[in-house]
């Protein structure tokens, strides 16, 4: 049987040692370079940034730079810690007893940091400095950081305190005026492919362009993340890492098969968009992943209309771009915006359904139907192109003339009348009112908050005739027995009169609601065959009119709710 040895993940292996090695940190590495040398040595550091950047590594450096035995610099004037006297290695065991890691998510309270404050009075026992290094800081207690804000100010001479956090955000400001900071940046695309081809080369690895990039857009800027699943691919793969398996090793689909779904998409080709992502579900690629790529590509394709450049994916082949720039050149941005909101929201919704495939399928479906609609600029260039103006037009502009809406003087004096009501109930002592008309009535039970008596009124009530102290009415069948007695002593109370409520059985007048849903169906009619409207109606089939604002000027815009609370359609 083979021995068993141990064996170092790449992240700890390749972990940078001197300031020059950290990837994608220029500035940073400059910057605390120039300070050491200087003897500019600042009491406390915080570095922030996301996951796996370097944040805990860059605090080692710093730790080992001024605590080196025998520290030397490059031709670039960089700190070159040896790395081979007792303090380097100590550090880099983390056995050395003056450099102290603290992991904050486990000690967060206060009597933690008490103990700190107790220690930092003692000079160092083997080193220049006496390092306090608290990674994730952010999970402090409120307690916590107040009580380490003194010493984090003024801290004796021999101790330096580097704070490190991915939350900078949750880090109290007062804290914050107390340290240096540092943000370290997410590790660009060309510089982890670069950084990635270098350790593979240093492992014997044979390792494709393509699967480099792969790597790097999983990785998402982490470099340890990178190096954990260069770690994974070899494991994987072997020494020859091939796209083919680490896609499958991804759980990514064939680049060929996304863009022919792509395709199918836009197309409206609903079928074979359904086939081809059923076999890729099947062989147990997450719709997520498919919806994601399929993102990747709609902004591919995006940026490319834009720029023109078609070399910044090398992931993408030759065969493949030009089919991407085929469907650029048929397809508008006003599409390609609506395809990825389409998308956003569809990746939104596969995270509240327990089955995402029948929520990806869905998708599909709506996206394969959007796809047939011209987007909103087509449109406007269809209306704007119409030259003719058929019959029906013309009838139209009869019909607006005879039925043009009422003036701003009769809205304004329905308002006035409704404040003249306002008035008089400011004025007239309770029981006091006037009504001398069916409106007035109908104003008075909102103002009242008789809401069910006004529904009541709205809908079921043939006003015959209507005079101060006198009501002739007709009452639909539904109306509830006791509606002439609420009525009535709703009146009463108002007025101080006792009122004569007559029921007729002529036809009388149509109901408030009747009469409103007459006076909507007309103004649809009237949209309807507006030619503007008819056109966008043919050339989006299904579409209907949901609602309908009437804009006066000055007076801004009238929304029919009474009319769809009667109707109970979608127009």
């Amino acid at each position: 049987m083979k021995k068993i040895t141990n064996y170092r993940v790449l992240a700890r292996k390749y972990r940078p040692k001197i300031f020059s090695d950290l990837v994608g940190q220029d500035v940073l590495a400059r910057t605390l370079s120039n300070s050491i040398s200087g003897n500019r040595v600042y009491q406390a550091f915080i570095l922030t940034g996301m996951r796996g950047v370097g944040k805990t590594t860059t605090a080692r450096i710093i730790a080992r730079s001024i605590n080196c035995l025998n520290i030397t610099k490059d031709d670039n004037d960089n700190l070159l810690p040896c790395n081979n006297c007792d303090q380097c290695k100590s550090i880099d065991s983390g056995n050395n007893v003056d450099v102290i890691e603290i992991d904050a998510a486990s000690n967060t309270g206060v009597s933690n940091i008490r103990e700190i404050i107790e220690n930092v009075k003692y000079r160092p026992v083997s080193s220049n400095y006496k390092v306090y290094v608290i990674d994730e800081v952010h999970m402090l207690s409120t307690a916590a950081f107040n009580a380490l804000l003194k010493t984090l100010e003024e801290p004796p001479s021999h101790t330096i305190f580097i704070l490190a956090t991915t939350e900078i955000r949750k880090v109290p400001i007062t804290v914050l005026s107390r340290c240096q900071r540092f943000d370290l940046s997410r590790i660009s695309n060309s510089q982890m492919v670069e950084h990635l081809s270098s350790v593979a080369e240093k492992e014997n690895v044979k390792i494709e362009p393509d699967s480099l990039q792969l790597i790097s857009n999983a990785s998402e800027g982490s470099v340890r993340d990178a190096l954990s699943l260069l770690d994974q691919a070899i494991a994987y793969c072997g020494n020859e890492v091939e796209t083919t398996k680490l896609r499958k090793m991804l759980g990514l689909s064939s680049k060929l098969e996304i863009v022919s779904l792509f395709s199918y998409l836009l197309e409206g080709e609903v079928k074979e968009s359904l086939e081809n992502s059923r076999i890729q579900y099947d062989r147990g690629i997450d719709s997520n992943i498919i919806i994601q790529e399929l993102m990747s590509l709609c902004h591919w394709v995006t940026r490319y209309k834009i720029t023109g450049n078609s070399q910044d994916d090398i992931t993408i082949s030759e065969k493949e771009r030009n089919q991407l720039i085929e469907i650029s050149n048929k397809i508008s941005f006003g599409s390609l915006s609506r395809f990825w909101q389409m998308l956003l929201k569809g990746l939104e919704d596969a995270n509240k359904f327990s089955s995402n495939v029948a929520s990806f399928e869905m998708l599909i479906v709506r996206i394969c139907y959007a796809s047939h609609l011209p987007d909103p600029n087509s449109l406007v260039k269809l209306i704007k192109e119409k030259k003719k103006i058929d019959k029906s037009n013309t009838e139209i502009s009869n019909l607006q003339k005879n039925n043009s809406k009422p003036s701003k003087n009769v809205i304004l004096s329905q308002k006035t009348e409704n404040i003249d009501l306002t008035n008089q109930e400011e004025t007239r002592s309770p029981g006091k009112f006037i009504i001398e008309s069916f409106s007035d009535l109908i104003n008075l039970t909102e103002k009242k908050d008789e809401f069910l008596l006004r529904s009541y009124l709205l809908s079921n009530v043939h006003i015959i005739s209507f005079e101060n102290g006198k009501i002739s009415l007709r009452l639909e069948k539904n109306t509830p027995k006791n509606f002439i007695n609420q009525l009535s002593l709703f009146l009463s109370n108002l007025t101080g009169l006792r009122w004569l409520i007559t029921l007729s059985d002529e036809e009388g007048e149509q109901t408030i609601k009747e009469k409103q849903l007459a006076n909507a169906m007309v103004t649809r009619k009237k949209v309807e065959v507006d030619p503007v409207v008819s056109l966008a109606l043919d050339t989006m089939p299904g579409s209907k009119i949901k609602n309908i604002n009437e804009i006066d000027e000055g007076l801004g815009v009238t929304d029919n709710n009474e009319f769809n609370e009667v109707t109970n359609e979608e127009y």
